[in-house]
């Protein structure tokens, strides 16, 4: 992030957390604006305030649901009206969303997790948000990390709701699971490397590759179209 500053003095950058604290603080708010936390009010302009901003947000406790529709809405509510700024969203998650407006999972009743989380109802909500990115003019960069080709632990899709799934992703059935993996589901929403939904994707297998994909791969991209 210290190079990007150094390569454009009006760089504004800001920062929005998403893995919901609504779960902690006031449940009746999950699947709301609520689920993401702005930890820049509005864009801010030097290192420093973005050191502040990351050291809050690595502080801050964090729920067990992942509300990424309610992430990326509350990060492009940040920018200006501006037509002519390059406009980014540098998404990074280890996880698929669990949560989206209005839908929220059903908690055990011993509190220690959902007995249902992962559904249609989310991910297409998810989805649309992420496409929708586009007419607003932002692009975005997905950083997937983990994302497993191992199946989900709770699953509520309709078995056509999976086939559509696989579909849309191009997994023959023959070959596919009785649910879906981590990674159907985050190219269901995000698309392939190949193939994204919008912008950019990246796949990181491991945490090891994180700091490199940022700092090489990411960093590459934003410099090669220089952000006014």
């Amino acid at each position: 992030r210290y190079k990007l500053f150094a390569q454009n003095k009006d760089l504004k950058v800001g920062v929005v957390g998403y893995s919901t604290t609504t779960q902690i603080q006031n449940p009746d708010n999950r699947g709301t604006l609520d689920d993401a936390i702005k930890f820049t009010d509005t864009m801010v302009t030097t290192k420093e305030a973005v050191n502040a901003a990351f050291d809050t947000a690595l502080t801050t406790v964090r729920g067990d649901t992942t509300d990424i529709q309610m992430g990326i809405r509350s990060a492009a509510s940040l920018f200006s009206d501006s037509t002519t700024s390059k406009k980014y969203i540098i998404l990074l998650t280890d996880g698929i969303p669990n949560v989206a407006e209005g839908v929220i999972p059903t908690v055990k009743t011993d509190g220690t997790g959902f007995e249902s989380a992962y559904d249609m109802d989310v991910f297409n909500p998810t989805k649309a948000e992420v496409k929708g990115l586009e007419t607003k003019g932002i692009n975005l960069i997905s950083i997937l990390i983990h994302m497993e080709d191992r199946e989900l632990p709770i699953c509520t899709m309709t078995q056509g709701e999976i086939q559509t799934m696989y579909e849309t992703i191009g997994r023959p059935i023959s070959e596919a699971g009785e649910k879906p993996t981590y990674l159907d589901v985050s190219q269901y929403i995000f698309g392939k490397e190949t193939n994204p939904t919008t912008g950019t994707n990246y796949y990181i297998p491991t945490d090891e590759d994180i700091y490199d994909y940022i700092t090489k791969s990411v960093y590459d991209s934003l410099i090669g179209d220089p952000i006014k």
